[in-house]
C-alpha cells in the first residue's frame, strides 16, 4: 500500500490539487513544503499564491534591513543586489496581491510604513518585481495614495483584475489617481475587470478619465461611478463586444448622438449601473440600445420629473424578454421635508409601461418626491410579474405620500406572487379598521383587540395562504394595534420571519416616527407567536 501511495504522490497534478485544497491551512502547507521534494514546490506555490500585503515579502529581506515598531514595518538601510534573492524568488509566485482567504493574524497585525513601497521601487534590482500578478486589490493592501503609482510600476503585464475602492477624497488624492491612469492603461490588453471608486470627483477630471476608459478595448467589467464620463466615452464603452458589466457616472449636459443609424446596439452588456440625471438617462436611452440587458440599476440625481418619461426610457432601451432586475433610486440619503415640497408626484399609472417586462424577478423603486399609490398598482404588478422574488416600492423614509396602499395590496401579492421572498412597501397598516366593526369604547372596557372578519382577507378568507414571503420592510408605514397587525400578517404571510421598520434616526426624527417604530418592533415580537398558532 505504501508503494501505491508513493506512486500517487509522484503525480504532479494530484500533488498540486492537494496543495490548492489546503490554501486556507497555511500551517499544513508549510509542513508539506518541508516534507518531501514532491510537495515542496507545489506547497510553496500555494503559500505565496495570495498575499494580503507586502509584509511577508519585506520579511524575506535580510533581518538587519527591516524592523517592526508599533506594528509597522519599515526599512532600516539601503538594499544591495544580494539582499533581493529571497524576495524575488517568492514575489514571482504571487498571483493575487491584496487578496487573501482564511486568517492571517500575524501578517494583518503588521502594516507597511508609508515610504516602504516608494523605497522598494527606487532600490529594485529589476524593473518588474511582480511579473505574474493577475489580481490587485488596493483596499486590502492598506497603503497611502502616493504608493499606488510606485506599486503599479513594479507589476508585470499579466494584470487581469484591479480593485481601487474607497480611494480618499480631495484634490491631491484625485490628482494622484489621474496620474496612475496611464500605468493602468498600459495593461489594457490583459485587463478584464476594473473597479475604481474614489471618494470625491472634480469635474475637471472627467476629460482625462473619459479618455482613459475609451481605451479599455478588452474590458468586460468596469465599475467607475465617481468620476463622470462624456457621452462619447459612454457610447464607445457600450460598443465594445467584450463588455458585460458597466457602472459609470454619465456627465450631465453631454451631447448624445440621436436618430438614424447613429444608435449603438450592445449585445454583450448584461448589467449596467448608471449615476445620472433623468434627462441625461433619457438621452442615453436614445443613443444606446441594450437588447440583452438583464440587470438595470439607475441612481437618479435630483428631481426625477417626469417619472413616466424615466420609465419610458427604460422601455425604449431594454428588451422585455431579457430584463429581469430593475432598481431605480433617486437618492442614497434623501429628505422627507424635501420630498414633501416637490411638485413631482409618482402615480400608479406611471408604472404601466414597465409591465411589458414580463420576466422581472426583482424590482425596486424609490424617489425623493411625492407619491399617490394605491392597491391597484400592486394588483397590476402581481399580474404582470408572477415570477417576482423581491419587490420594493417607494418605502424609503424620504418618500412622501399623498395616498397609500392598504392590506389589500399585500393580500393580492400573497395570492398571485407566491414565490415572493422579500417585500418592501409603505402602506396604511391601520386601514383594516375600515373593513370591520370597530368600537373603541367597547375595546377600552373589554381591554381586548379587535380582529378583522374573514371577508377582510378576500381570496384568503376560505383558504390558507401559500405565500413564501420571509421578510417584510415597512419603512415608516403608519400602524396601530400591533397585536392585530401581527395576526393579519401571520395569516397573509404564514412563513413571515422578519418585519423591519425604518431603523434610521436622523435630523428629521419626530416623536411620532419614533413611536411608530416601537409599534412595528412590537409587531415583530409577536409575529412568531401568531405564526406558530396558525401552523398548529
Amino acid at each position: 500500500m505504501s508503494s501505491y501511495i508513493h506512486q500517487a504522490f509522484c503525480i504532479t497534478e494530484l500533488v498540486r490539487n492537494i496543495c490548492q485544497h489546503l490554501e486556507d491551512d497555511r500551517a499544513s502547507l508549510a509542513v508539506l513544503a518541508r516534507t518531501s521534494k514532491a510537495f515542496h514546490e507545489p506547497a510553496v506555490g500555494s503559500l505565496w499564491y495570495r498575499l494580503p500585503n507586502l509584509v511577508p515579502l519585506v520579511k524575506c529581506l535580510p533581518p538587519d534591513a527591516w524592523k517592526v515598531d508599533y506594528k509597522t514595518i519599515s526599512l532600516t538601510r539601503t538594499l544591495h543586489p544580494a539582499d533581493w534573492a529571497a524576495f524575488l524568488k517568492y514575489s514571482a509566485l504571487v498571483r493575487e496581491l491584496g487578496t487573501y482567504e482564511g486568517r492571517w493574524p500575524k501578517v494583518l497585525d503588521v502594516k507597511l510604513h508609508d515610504d516602504v513601497v516608494i523605497r522598494l521601487a527606487g532600490l529594485r534590482p529589476t524593473l518588474v518585481l511582480f511579473p505574474n500578478v493577475e489580481n490587485l486589490n488596493w483596499l486590502t493592501i492598506e497603503l497611502e495614495a502616493e504608493a499606488l503609482q510606485y506599486l503599479l510600476s513594479m507589476i508585470g503585464d499579466r494584470l487581469k483584475t484591479m480593485f481601487i475602492r474607497h480611494w480618499p477624497g480631495g484634490e491631491k488624492a484625485e490628482r494622484l489617481l489621474i496620474d496612475c491612469l496611464p500605468l493602468i492603461a498600459s495593461r489594457s490588453s490583459t485587463l478584464r475587470e476594473l473597479w475604481i471608486t474614489p471618494g470625491t470627483a472634480d469635474p475637471r477630471a472627467s476629460i482625462a478619465f473619459s479618455s482613459f476608459v475609451s481605451n479599455l478595448a478588452t474590458i468586460h467589467t468596469l465599475e467607475a461611478n465617481a468620476i463622470s464620463i462624456t457621452a462619447e466615452a459612454a457610447v464607445a464603452l457600450c460598443g465594445l463586444p467584450t463588455l458585460r458589466r458597466l457602472s459609470v457616472w454619465l456627465a450631465d449636459g453631454a451631447k448624445w448622438p440621436s436618430g438614424g443609424n447613429t444608435r449603438v446596439t450592445s449585445t454583450s452588456l448584461t448589467r449596467i449601473e448608471l449615476y445620472t440625471t433623468r434627462g441625461t438617462y433619457s438621452a442615453f436611452s436614445r443613443a444606446v440600445f441594450l437588447p440583452n440587458l438583464e440587470e438595470l440599476i439607475l441612481k437618479i440625481n435630483g428631481d426625477p420629473d417626469t417619472v413616466s418619461e424615466l420609465f419610458n426610457s427604460i422601455r425604449r432601451q431594454c428588451s422585455p424578454q431579457a430584463l429581469r432586475y430593475i432598481d431605480v433610486d433617486t437618492e442614497d440619503w434623501g429628505r422627507l421635508s424635501v420630498a414633501s415640497q416637490r411638485t413631482t408626484v409618482v402615480r400608479s399609472e406611471d408604472f404601466r409601461i414597465l409591465f411589458d417586462f414580463t420576466e422581472v424577478t426583482e424590482f425596486s423603486f424609490s424617489a425623493e418626491c411625492r407619491h399617490a399609490l394605491d392597491d391597484a398598482l400592486f394588483v397590476s404588478m402581481a399580474e404582470a410579474w408572477p415570477k417576482l422574488f423581491t419587490l420594493s416600492v417607494s418605502c424609503a423614509p424620504y418618500c412622501a405620500y399623498d395616498t397609500l396602499p392598504t392590506f389589500r395590496a399585500l393580500i393580492h401579492l400573497a395570492v398571485h406572487v407566491p414565490k415572493l421572498y422579500f417585500l418592501g412597501i409603505h402602506f396604511d397598516a391601520h386601514s383594516w379598521k375600515d373593513f370591520t366593526d370597530w368600537d373603541e369604547e367597547a375595546l377600552k372596557e373589554a381591554k381586548e383587540h379587535e380582529t378583522p372578519r374573514d371577508e377582510f382577507f378576500g381570496e384568503l378568507s376560505r383558504r390558507a395562504s401559500t405565500s413564501e414571503l420571509r421578510s417584510l420592510y415597512v419603512g415608516t408605514s403608519p400602524v396601530e394595534q400591533p397585536r392585530t397587525v401581527a395576526y393579519i400578517l401571520a395569516r397573509i404571510f404564514p412563513h413571515l420571519e422578519r418585519v423591519k421598520a425604518d431603523p434610521i434616526e436622523d435630523v428629521e426624527e419626530t416623536v411620532l416616527r419614533a413611536h411608530n417604530r416601537k409599534r412595528w418592533h412590537e409587531v415583530q415580537r409577536m409575529l412568531p407567536l401568531f405564526g406558530k398558532l396558525r401552523l398548529e
